[in-house]
């Protein structure tokens, strides 16, 4: 009985340990896919140059923040935030430079495919478990 018993209790340790791995590969995987952009990660350095071009460039009123363009479309929606949102006017270049005074075309182009860029990583396939392990498995294949 005690052999029955110990090996019962072994099996049962050996699930839950299998589950504690799937568990903690599974955060180790959202967390890898969010950081393996590396412009989602910067270095300290990358984002203080950022941070003073763009400095620079309000400064020399060749930017806008993008809270000054976000109260541009609040103003042209009466202030209705959810309808703002809600909203599925196709924009263009051209069409942000008629919304929002003084946004230059270089930022109007630059915020449209940035903006465009974000919402593609949103709607597409996320990066799951079954990927690492093909992965892996083709390394160990090569």
């Amino acid at each position: 009985a005690m052999l029955w018993f110990s090996g019962f209790m072994l099996l049962i340790a050996m699930i839950l340990l299998n589950m504690l791995l799937a568990i903690v590969l599974e955060n180790y995987m959202k967390v890898k896919q969010k950081i393996s952009d590396p412009a989602l990660a910067p270095s300290l350095s990358r984002q203080i140059r950022e941070l003073y071009r763009r400095r620079m460039q309000l400064k020399k009123r060749q930017r806008l923040r993008l809270n000054d363009i976000y109260r541009a479309f609040l103003v042209r929606h009466a202030g209705r935030e959810k309808e703002m949102l809600a909203s599925t006017e196709p924009l263009s270049a051209s069409g942000l430079l008629s919304i929002v005074p003084n946004l230059k075309i270089t930022q109007a182009e630059r915020t449209l495919k940035n903006s465009k860029d974000e919402h593609d990583k949103e709607v597409g396939k996320p990066f799951e478990l079954e990927d690492l392990i093909t992965k892996s498995s083709d390394q160990d294949d090569g």
